[in-house]
């Protein structure tokens, strides 16, 4: 006769461990770069000015975070959405770029670049707002402003590099044709949710919080954390991510949503870690402890 105690350790192992659904979150700082702050090619109104709710943040909270990403604007010198490449245009101009179906720029009466090409067939249509030449590759002007803290938990993603077209999320070129490593490295992470703060919020901030949700993460758009271009075009984007349910919030609250997102990820763990599995363990356990084998 063979007692099953055995059956009974190998039972205990394999519920010991169920999978985890703990929140998992990043702090995603957009574009802090000297080219966007007083002094900058671009500079966005007061940019420079959240650069120490960030660092409070961060000072703070840095724990919470599970990761931090900072997203770098690196152009290359004759970049498609500089005005000086545009004879005839002013910055501030909004030009309509033209692609093919394999997402090459077209040649056409307002764009005849050395990287252009004549298209038979235009696939794709794809608003330009023409900037200064601005965030160029190895320039001081695309350094991360250097009062912005870091941790050992810090990675960096560039965009915007690809000369045929503009890059203002962090997780796609404006064309949706290609997409940055952003993603992919989150998931490396497995990264659910999302706090965003940087610049500027009517354009890069607002692209890739827009990308982040439709991809499927919980956002959170910490709003004092971020400047925008225009008074307009911020209210405009801030009431477009809350219909699209973006979490907009102060830095003040920060705490408050990390405390709430790990309780909720607790409270839903716990039924089935602290409660469920005792239960059907001791059930199994008097039932096996019954049981003789011939």
């Amino acid at each position: 006769k063979v007692h099953v105690k055995l059956l009974q350790v190998l039972f205990i192992l394999s519920v010991s461990t169920f999978p985890s659904t703990a929140t998992k979150t990043a702090l995603l700082n957009v574009d802090i770069q000297n080219c966007f702050v007083t002094n900058g090619t671009l500079p966005v109104p007061d940019g420079e000015t959240i650069v120490p709710i960030i660092n409070i943040i961060l000072q703070g909270q840095q724990d919470k975070f599970d990761v931090i990403f900072n997203t770098q604007d690196w152009h290359p010198y004759d970049h498609i959405s500089f005005a000086s490449q545009h004879l005839g245009h002013d910055v501030y101009d909004v030009i309509d770029l033209k692609y093919n179906p394999h997402g090459d720029l077209c040649s056409t009466s307002t764009v005849n670049t050395s990287y252009s090409t004549k298209c038979s067939v235009v696939a794709h249509n794809v608003s330009q707002t023409l900037w200064p030449d601005h965030c160029v590759i190895n320039t001081t002007d695309a350094d991360f402003v250097s009062t912005l803290l870091t941790t050992d938990k810090t990675f960096i993603i560039q965009k915007g590099y690809n000369r045929k077209i503009d890059s203002y999320s962090a997780f796609y070129d404006n064309g949706g044709f290609t997409q940055t490593e952003l993603h992919n490295r989150l998931k490396s992470f497995d990264i659910d949710t999302l706090f965003i703060t940087g610049l500027a919020t009517d354009f890069c901030l607002y692209w890739t919080a827009k990308d982040a949700k439709r991809l499927g993460y919980n956002v959170y758009v910490v709003l004092d954390t971020s400047r925008g271009i225009t008074f307009q075009g911020t209210i405009d984007a801030v009431a477009d991510m809350r219909t699209k349910g973006i979490h907009i919030i102060n830095s003040t609250d920060v705490a408050s949503a990390l405390e709430d997102l790990n309780q909720s990820s607790y409270a839903t763990t716990l039924p089935s870690n602290h409660i469920l599995v005792p239960m059907v363990l001791v059930a199994f356990w008097t039932m096996l402890d019954s049981i003789v084998f011939e």
